[in-house]
């Protein structure tokens, strides 16, 4: 079977990422970015998860959607992580202009409303991430784990320990700061953490290693089902 290549390049920062390039084969996938899909040209067309396929200039994802884009699209990805205050990252200000000036915007998951919220400025944030930009008890957790993430394997009990609570107090809290499960959460940094060692030439297996998954085969379970393309692809968009 010939299966379309993804074709592209891959700009990565802390808490942003953006690819530009014509989509290839992939599986529906969630993750824990927000995301603008925008057209280059004609219309980018994204799968939901109900197996519908929607067509606009512009489809937004809100974190943890289950989607697929259509192979064949020319298109920018932006992927932003929920907690990142827009006003500290220039680059987004651009995107949301064309939102704003888009002449079809939709949503994978038939809620623009909550979409828009991560996106245009203006609106009151729903999410649980956007209340986490302000939440200092919030931004301690993630810079810790993050600094763990970065030595290799990470325990909830680690995050429980450096603020002198149980664990199941930590997990609850985690939850409701960020929007989102403990677990999901050191998964997407180690996936951010291996996509960099990526971009900066390491293989697959140096790339796992780094980011602290178990093995190769875990790095690219991981990565199928956090953005549904092989780390084979992801090379060869970078």
């Amino acid at each position: 079977m010939n299966r379309k290549p993804w074709d592209g390049e891959l700009e990565i920062a802390e808490g942003w990422a953006v690819w530009r390039g014509r989509t290839g084969e992939g599986r529906t996938h969630r993750h824990v970015a927000a995301q603008a899909a925008f057209a280059s040209t004609g219309f980018v067309e994204v799968e939901r998860a109900c197996g519908a396929i929607v067509a606009a200039d512009c489809v937004l994802v809100e974190p943890l959607s289950l989607h697929r884009i259509v192979p064949g699209c020319e298109v920018e990805l932006v992927f932003v992580e929920p907690w990142v205050r827009w006003s500290r990252v220039p680059i987004l200000a651009s995107r949301r202009e064309r939102i704003r000036c888009a002449s079809s915007v939709t949503d994978a998951s038939k809620r623009i409303p909550a979409a828009e919220a991560y996106w245009l400025p203006g609106l009151t944030p729903s999410g649980a991430g956007h209340r986490s930009q302000t939440d200092p008890w919030a931004a301690e957790a993630r810079a810790h784990l993050d600094r763990l993430v970065a030595h290799g394997g990470v325990r909830l009990s680690e995050l429980a320990n450096h603020f002198e609570l149980s664990g199941e107090r930590v997990r609850h809290r985690f939850s409701r700061a960020t929007g989102m499960p403990f677990k999901r959460y050191i998964l997407w940094r180690r996936m951010r953490l291996s996509v960099l060692c990526m971009t900066a030439g390491a293989n697959a297996t140096q790339a796992a290693h780094e980011a602290g998954f178990a093995d190769s085969a875990h790095f690219a379970r991981s990565l199928k089902a956090m953005f549904g393309i092989s780390a084979t692809q992801l090379v060869s968009s970078g």
